[in-house]
């Protein structure tokens, strides 16, 4: 789900969609330029300052030439924050867009599994006692990290997939967007929509950056077997420290 959520997020700006329905927004605020400046006239002829020539008509000569634009304007965001987002996707695993089984395999929760073999004795319960103590605990652990992991991934494609929706609405509705940023009475719409827009816009580069550090750590840790690796601990300190883990895990 959330490698189907990731090639959908990297077409969303070419989708028929949002190119016809871009177009149709676009006629309407080239239309809408024409009431602007009807406003801008009346507002000259009767002296209101707040919508005078002087103050509206630089910013509708500008947003004039930029509108038939503003798709490609917001496909170079779109674009960059969709290099960063594979940046750390390729870090994670060698297909930018297939990391699901690179996350899976840096959990590992089968290892869970594994049955330690006992190296202590507890008073009163057979080694035999012991390891099904163990093995049911490593089963109950791995059963429950599992779903959570599936819940928390499951999350993230849905995420995603909002974040296509969202991002869609706001690129068909970005041409009348630009235009209410001309009159200081709908200029408040216009933010509105740039917060939006910036906020989903940088919501794929971060959760793929913190998945690239969960599975960064992750796969440290196991291949150090510890928190803590012998590089930080003395190599007798570390075995010692190991050896700890596993009475107390026990």
């Amino acid at each position: 789900l959330v490698d189907w959520a990731l090639r959908t997020n990297a077409i969303v700006a070419q989708t028929p969609v949002v190119k016809t329905g871009w177009g149709i927004t676009r006629d309407l605020a080239n239309l809408g330029f024409v009431i602007v400046i009807l406003i801008i006239a009346f507002a000259t002829a009767l002296r209101i300052e707040k919508y005078g020539m002087k103050q509206t008509l630089g910013k509708l000569i500008i947003i004039a030439l930029l509108i038939n634009f503003s798709l490609t304007i917001a496909g170079v965001f779109l674009d960059f924050a969709g290099v960063i987002t594979n940046f750390f996707i390729s870090k994670a695993s060698l297909n930018p867009l297939e990391f699901a089984g690179a996350l899976a395999s840096a959990f590992n929760p089968q290892k869970l599994l594994e049955a330690k073999d006992a190296e202590t004795k507890i008073e009163g319960i057979s080694d035999f006692g012991v390891g099904m103590v163990a093995a049911i605990g490593n089963v109950f652990f791995a059963a429950f990290f599992t779903i959570v992991a599936t819940i928390a991934m499951f999350a993230l494609g849905i995420m995603l997939f909002i974040r296509f929706i969202y991002l869609t609405i706001l690129l068909v509705l970005m041409p009348l967007a630009w235009l209410c940023y001309v009159l200081p009475a709908t200029a408040s719409l216009w933010g509105k929509w740039w917060n939006q827009f910036v906020r989903w816009v940088i919501f794929a580069p971060v959760t793929s950056f913190f998945i690239y550090l969960a599975i960064y750590v992750t796969a440290t840790k196991n291949e150090a077997g510890s928190p803590l690796s012998a590089e930080v601990l003395g190599k007798g300190e570390f075995d010692v420290f190991r050896k700890g883990i596993d009475v107390d895990v026990i």
